[in-house]
């Protein structure tokens, strides 16, 4: 069984899928609304509101359209830009503020 198929049986968030992109990147939820409804229909795209995050989180209509990005080459490429796309977790949302809260005491 392919780790994704598996990841789709085991997961509740099989139909989220997590990117994350280099800061130079320009792509807008536009341009990811087209390039991922190339694969299927697309839920939402969830941009977070602050700036020095560079993720985004994808929620597709069918956990068939999220597997079939995961088992595409990867990276993938948005308007030039690499992104790299893994399934979705719940902590994925977590470890970001956990970074960001120990860079906020360095930066002070």
């Amino acid at each position: 069984m392919h780790r994704y198929a598996r990841f789709r049986a085991e997961n509740g968030h099989e139909l989220q899928l997590y990117l994350t992109f280099p800061p130079e990147s320009t792509f807008s939820e536009q341009d990811m609304l087209n390039y991922f409804n190339n694969f299927g229909p697309v839920q939402e795209v969830r941009i977070p509101s602050q700036v020095q995050r560079m993720f985004r989180v994808v929620a597709l209509v069918y956990p068939e359209t999220a597997a079939l990005v995961l088992t595409k080459t990867n990276p993938h490429y948005i308007c030039g830009s690499q992104a790299p796309v893994k399934p979705y977790r719940e902590n994925e949302d977590k470890v970001h503020d956990q970074f960001n809260y120990h860079q906020d005491f360095r930066d002070a």
